[in-house]
């Protein structure tokens, strides 16, 4: 229930905590609201009390379960009364009017329907309830975290890692803290397609359909230099595994995506979300040249916009997630010394590497419903880096927030 409260001067937000809760709105004009149950409507709605909290209302909106306005018995239920006057009946069609004019001060019995329970309860479901999840490079960083991710939200997930290990590792987490759902740990070297074809088939083949493809598995050769320095084998070898394994992976997801059916008791609709891991070094230069790697960054990008446009009438969005320079194994074991990491920081406006779990809340954004209009976007995470001409000087203010480290 919610609480009596004194008249304050400041704007005050009725919270929304329970089922049996009626729910007003952000308001400018104070008026005391009253709530009491009425036998007409659903049991549900509130409580046994009466209760009166005094608020600051501009108009006293409803919200409903089915994000449909009021309904036609809940509308007659509101009824304007004077302060000094007596209750009185309205019919229907007076209280639907009197609604839109509740700009006045005025005393309100109001029975309101509570938020839909789904936006209620601590039990909700989660933004990727009974998806199916395939990430690549599962086995650390950014693919790691967002895998965990992926399942605290309720996603089935399949941890494709070159290390098998690893993946494991990341499957028996899931295991123990989300029993819920699903996850399942394969080994496969992106640079080699039939490796990717194969666990493409093997999340379809146990878990019935792709909802989401991470293409995230990629390397960072500490050979990779500039034009002059770099080798061909280090040249190949980065374009083999970051740009032709996001290829294969877009290729067999597309496939996989094409034959998903709409469940509407489960929330699964076609289509799906491809989301592919390029970076920062893909959208502007450097003079710590890894040339091998920003040029394959930048055909991931290039790649991306196109299959998006491709793809986008039949429900398959594709994106691309630029990060900038996170604390994870492949950039720290790349910049092995205190000069190297310096190098970097000088140009981070918030002076600190990112943490993993910063970028896979970005993927999982991309992966969810809640992006559904966006495609052949690139979504830079990079702590301000791209943005930066002079950076500041001075002790960085803000640690990571400590719920996600």
């Amino acid at each position: 229930m919610i609480p009596s409260s004194q008249s304050q001067e400041s704007e005050l937000m009725i919270p929304c905590g329970k089922q049996d809760e009626g729910v007003l709105q952000k308001s400018t004009s104070r008026v005391s609201a009253t709530f009491k149950r009425d036998d007409r409507l659903p049991q549900r709605t509130l409580s046994d009390e009466m209760f009166s909290v005094p608020i600051q209302l501009s108009i006293f909106e409803h919200i409903l379960s089915d994000d449909k306005g009021p309904d036609i018995e809940t509308v007659a239920m509101i009824r304007p009364v004077a302060e000094q006057e007596s209750e009185t009946e309205s019919d229907t069609e007076n209280a639907r009017l009197e609604l839109n004019q509740l700009f006045v001060e005025c005393t309100f019995i109001a029975i309101v329907k509570p938020p839909s329970p789904c936006t209620l309860s601590l039990d909700m479901p989660g933004r990727l309830e009974n998806k199916v999840v395939l990430v690549t490079g599962a086995g650390s960083g950014i693919g790691l975290e967002s895998s965990l991710l992926f399942a605290q939200e309720g996603a089935n997930v399949l941890l494709v890692d070159i290390h098998l290990a690893n993946a494991e590792k990341g499957a028996s987490l899931i295991a123990e803290r989300f029993p819920n759902v699903k996850a399942l740990a394969t080994k496969a070297d992106v640079g080699k397609e039939a490796d990717v074809k194969d666990a493409v088939n093997l999340a379809v083949k146990v878990f019935g359909r792709l909802d989401v493809m991470f293409n995230n598995a990629g390397i960072m050769h500490p050979e990779d230099d500039n034009a002059l320095n770099t080798e061909e084998r280090i040249w190949d070898l980065t374009m083999q595994i970051n740009l032709k394994g996001v290829w294969w992976g877009c290729k067999y997801a597309i496939l996989a995506m094409r034959q998903n059916s709409v469940d509407e008791t489960k929330g699964l609709h076609v289509g799906g979300s491809i989301i592919n891991t390029a970076s920062f070094v893909a959208l502007m230069g450097a003079a710590t040249p890894q040339l091998a790697y920003t040029a394959s960054k930048g055909g991931v990008l290039a790649m991306t916009r196109e299959l998006a446009m491709v793809h986008a009438r039949e429900g398959i969005r594709l994106n691309s997630l630029c990060p900038g320079p996170l604390k994870t194994p492949l950039l720290m074991d790349f910049l092995n010394t205190e000069e190297k990491r310096q190098r970097r920081l000088v140009h981070l406006p918030m002076g600190r590497f990112g943490e993993a779990v910063e970028l896979a809340r970005a993927a999982l954004f991309l992966a969810s419903d809640e992006s559904s209009y966006v495609t052949g976007a690139d979504f830079t995470v990079d702590g301000g880096l791209s943005s930066a001409y002079v950076t500041p000087i001075g002790e960085p203010a803000l640690a990571p927030p400590a719920s996600l480290i």
